[in-house]
């Protein structure tokens, strides 16, 4: 038996989820199933690698397993405590109608019929950046540039868009000005001391590609898209969990566990640390104090705990490293002059 952990951000629409991925292969007897079904559609068949999630109602837990070659998936008894579930399924180009479950302590069956996208506007909302990059027609070098977008936000923010060729030049010249750990809700912008010059001769030239392939000249894409292949084989012997968190924005970046078995993860474009309690799905967060103010980006990177369990923050354009004690919730800062290069560990 092997678990596998992972921290990640998902963004549907302007709802940001951001869930922690805890990996458990399964073992070779499996324990008894809580909740079993078969996962067919009109297209395929019985279809293998659909994830399929169910989610407790009032809690912020949903757990994910992954339909096998006759399309069965199956939940352990240890993962669904009785009550009542919301099921959702993760296969692109295809929709589960709304779908919920009554799980009790004797094992229960639902069997799920998926229906086929015909919409392209509706499979386009589903495609990964991965996707669109391997679906948008231009050279290396512009699905070079175009996958530095996703810095900041999906490919679904510039391929939905309408700005010509004009248009685009200039937002992708605005784009340079932001910083690196940006967001919709956290435009964090670059020190600018000067004017804000015109777009220069390369910003126009990948304004005019991507005007080539947004919605600027059509009511829909002309190209087609391109979807990965869902899993296979022991690529589906797998369940994944993941949490909610509380703020809208939150948005994780790195993570350490510690001697309780708590996650600690920064975030990366704003002042905060939290702890999630993966058995319970709790989250408590921690505001950090400010060095800088005004448009100066917040957040940070690495996080790391030492061995009384005190946890360290790299506070990036904050310039400041910040020592938290959970035990008495006091802070600790070193600053930074802007422009060092040197620190001197004061905490």
């Amino acid at each position: 038996m092997r678990r596998v952990i992972h921290l990640a951000t998902l963004a549907a629409g302007t709802t940001v989820l951001v869930a922690v991925f805890v990996g458990l292969v399964l073992a070779q007897n499996p324990s008894p199933s809580a909740l079993t079904g078969k996962v067919t559609s009109q297209a395929e068949g019985a279809m293998e690698g659909v994830l399929v999630g169910a989610k407790k109602a009032g809690s912020p837990i949903t757990t994910w397993v992954v339909s096998n070659a006759q399309g069965q998936y199956s939940f352990p008894r240890q993962r669904l405590e009785p009550g009542q579930y919301t099921i959702s399924i993760r296969a692109v180009g295809f929709e589960l109608p709304k779908t919920s479950v009554e799980v009790t302590a004797q094992p229960a069956h639902l069997d799920l019929q998926l229906n086929k996208v015909t919409s392209t506007s509706r499979l386009a909302m589903q495609l990964s950046n991965g996707e669109w990059l391997m679906s948008v027609p231009g050279t290396q070098e512009q699905k070079l540039s175009l996958g530095g977008c996703v810095n900041c936000h999906t490919l679904q923010r510039v391929l939905f868009s309408r700005f010509d060729a004009g248009e685009m030049a200039q937002v992708v010249q605005r784009m340079t000005m932001h910083t690196n750990n940006s967001s919709l809700l956290h435009p964090w912008m670059r020190p600018n001391d000067g004017r804000v010059a015109p777009p220069a001769a390369g910003q126009i030239a990948f304004g005019k590609y991507l005007s080539s392939i947004n919605l600027s000249g059509a009511d829909m894409f002309e190209f087609s898209l391109k979807t990965l292949p869902r899993p296979k084989g022991k690529a589906t012997q797998v369940i994944y969990t993941t949490y909610d968190l509380p703020r809208r924005d939150a948005s994780p970046h790195d993570e350490v566990f510690d001697a309780e078995g708590n996650i600690w993860y920064s975030d990366f474009n704003s002042q905060f640390i939290g702890k999630l309690d993966p058995k319970t799905g709790k989250v408590v967060e921690y505001p950090i104090p400010q060095n800088r103010f005004g448009q100066i980006a917040q957040g940070g990177l690495q996080i790391d705990i030492d061995k009384e369990g005190r946890i360290y923050y790299g506070n990036m354009s904050q310039m400041q490293i910040v020592r938290f004690d959970p035990k008495q919730r006091k802070w600790r800062r070193s600053n930074l002059q802007y422009g060092s290069r040197n620190l001197a560990m004061a905490i």
